[in-house]
This record gives C-alpha cells, sequence and structure tokens, in this order.
C-alpha cells in the first residue's frame, strides 16, 4: 500500500485575527505539523493543497 499526506487549507486566515478565524485552529496547526514532521521522517510523500476563494 502507498501512503501520502494531504493537508488541506492551513491558512492564516483560519488563525487569530484571521478574516475567517477558527476555533482549535492553533492546536490543529500543532497536530498537523506533529504528522507532516513523522511522514518527511519516514520520507513519504506530503501533499499541500490550498483553497483560494476570489470572493467579490
Amino acid at each position: 500500500m502507498n501512503k501520502a499526506l494531504i493537508i488541506l487549507d492551513i491558512q492564516n486566515d483560519y488563525f487569530h485575527n484571521g478574516s475567517m478565524e477558527l476555533v482549535g485552529s492553533e492546536q490543529a496547526s500543532v497536530n498537523a505539523k506533529a504528522i507532516i514532521d513523522r511522514f518527511r521522517e519516514e520520507k513519504l510523500p506530503v501533499i499541500f493543497i490550498q483553497h483560494i476563494c476570489k470572493c467579490y
């Protein structure tokens, strides 16, 4: 089985004073960093996807 980690939408907008602040974003970023570090140590792929909204 092949493994890859996909990280979706960890952006400044979701943190304190961001335009779309989310509850728990700080802890989520700590958790994401831990799993990203583990995948990198094991030389497994890490894929980042950023949603960009061009709202008018």
